[in-house]
């Protein structure tokens, strides 16, 4: 259903359709929905019948802390089904965006009925506070297995050099860093040194670094 139109009755009809349908596995949508709308889809994933498996939301400005704290609520902590759960921006740069609260929502991933393997985060307004709560949140995560971070541009480089010197316990498979121009040369430098001593690791995917020089990827090289 991306790039469908979607209003609140819509939302209404679909959640009907979840509430009683156990053989869907993949939704991806795109809706301009208010807060009610979101939380009647959400209600529906919360119930028994549902066996979603993938779910991909674009998450536009307007779409609050509120609206994704209630989404994870239902997916996290009453969903044991999905596998793979894809956020997406509206790829706006908003420096001054109210975030906060986005990292309260990985400590769901703490739940143990989380069977979340794959978690797309792509320009959902990340900055420093939340992206170093998923930090903490995937060192202990023994399901999540591929994360994706493309964008995030309110983390600071500051943010990112404490977000990339992962603890012990880092159980990742794949990861995906891309489009961001916080990233420089340190931050870069000290990924590579946790690099060197991560057996875990099989597939890293980085991309479009403005601000990582030719001799910050030299030294990276490396590993």
């Amino acid at each position: 259903l991306d790039g469908m139109p979607m209003n609140n009755e819509v939302a209404t009809i679909l959640a009907g359709g979840l509430l009683v349908n156990a053989t869907l596995k993949e939704i991806d949508f795109n809706p301009g929905l208010t807060k009610n709308g979101w939380d009647t889809i959400f209600a529906a994933l919360k119930r028994s019948m549902c066996t979603l498996e993938k779910l991909s939301i674009c998450i536009h400005r307007r779409m609050h802390d509120d609206v994704s704290l209630s989404l994870l609520n239902a997916l996290m902590l009453d969903n044991c089904t999905l596998k793979s759960l894809r956020l997406g921006g509206d790829g706006e740069y908003v420096p001054n965006a109210t975030v906060t609260n986005r990292g309260a929502l990985f400590q769901l991933l703490h739940n143990p009925v989380c069977a979340l393997e794959i978690l797309h985060l792509g320009d959902v307004g990340l900055n420093n506070d939340s992206i170093m709560c998923l930090r903490d949140v995937i060192a202990k995560n023994s399901r999540l297995r591929e994360l994706h971070l493309i964008g995030n541009h309110n983390v600071t480089t500051d943010g990112w050099v404490n977000f990339l010197t992962f603890p012990q316990g880092f159980k990742l498979e794949k990861l995906i860093i891309g489009y961001n121009f916080t990233i420089n040369d340190e931050a870069l430098d000290v990924f590579r040194i946790f690099l060197m001593n991560n057996r875990r690791l099989k597939d890293l995917l980085l991309g479009h670094f403005p601000n990582v020089t030719t001799a910050g990827w030299t030294a990276f090289s490396t590993i």
